[in-house]
């Protein structure tokens, strides 16, 4: 995680990641519930699965704040 969030990452590998994890979870079956419903919190039916994504975007708009913030 730490190293795709500094680096850039090739044009569908977020979305080849999330295929990984999804055959995990369904034993390389075509999935019973949606994507939305699987990355879902627990308390409203979903499984809580990662979005590796969602996770990547979030980690990359962290490092604005660290550059602009003014060094301490």
């Amino acid at each position: 995680m730490f190293v795709t969030s500094v680096l850039s990452i090739p044009h569908g590998f977020a979305y080849y990641v999330n295929k990984l994890i999804s055959n995990l979870i369904w034993n390389h079956k075509p999935p019973k519930i949606k994507r939305s419903t699987t990355i879902g919190k627990i308390k409203r039916g979903g499984l809580n699965v990662p979005d590796f994504e969602i996770i990547n975007k979030s980690l990359k708009a962290s490092w604005v704040k660290r550059f602009v913030a003014p060094e301490m």
